[in-house]
């Protein structure tokens, strides 16, 4: 029988352009008003040649993984916030609109496409206390989202390494998390010592994670 190896090579080029412009407006002696607009735009490019060796050594090109991709991935993000400052209380409240969309095209023996998009509302705040010269508090929650990459949701197999076969999930959704953390700090000049708590929660819905499965004898 004939011996074959086989090289499969990849190349990989990634762009991206980010804005941020934001506009503040004092309200009151305590308040103070923040909106602003966040555009982002990430392009790649994602190609693959194969070559194919037979038992002679003779190269040649495989097209079965030979494929050429561009990807792209826009992101606008709008958001409002309120901000209570005085001497010993600082509290912030703001939301945040978040649409993004995912374009992927794959030409190749198998061509692929992709083009989804999600809106999430994403709110967060913030509260830094100072209850006294010796202690303070610091609060804090976000939320944040993320969709799946194109080669997540990519469902055939892919055996450009037949000892880890891989595939993706095209029902996957985009994940969400909520994080919150807590700070409280206490010192005592006068004896040189102080305390400091820290804690971090962290929970994320729809979690896209890899599952491994071993085949059989």
């Amino acid at each position: 029988s004939e011996a074959f190896a086989r090289l499969v090579e990849g190349d990989e080029v990634d762009r991206q352009l980010r804005g941020d412009v934001t506009f503040t407006e004092p309200v009151g002696d305590a308040y103070q008003l923040r909106v602003g607009y966040r555009p982002s735009v990430e392009m790649g490019v994602e190609d693959q040649v194969g070559l194919r060796e037979d038992a002679l050594g003779a190269m040649a090109l495989d097209s079965s993984f030979t494929s050429f991709a561009d990807r792209r991935r826009v992101t606008h993000a709008a958001f409002a916030g309120v901000q209570r400052k005085t001497e010993r209380l600082t509290a912030t409240l703001s939301i945040e609109v978040e649409h993004e969309r995912l374009a992927f095209e794959e030409t190749g023996p198998l061509p692929y496409r992709v083009d989804q998009s999600a809106t999430s509302v994403l709110p967060s705040a913030r509260v830094e206390w100072t209850v006294s010269d010796r202690s303070s508090v610091h609060l804090s929650y976000s939320a944040s989202t993320a969709m799946p990459s194109a080669r997540q949701l990519r469902d055939r197999v892919d055996d450009s390494n037949p000892l880890r076969l891989s595939s993706g999930n095209p029902d996957l959704r985009p994940s969400t998390s909520h994080s919150a953390r807590v700070r409280v700090r206490t010192a005592d000049p006068a004896a040189g010592t102080s305390l400091a708590v820290f804690g971090n929660l962290r929970l994320t819905q729809d979690a896209v994670h890899q599952a491994i499965v071993a085949a059989g004898a």
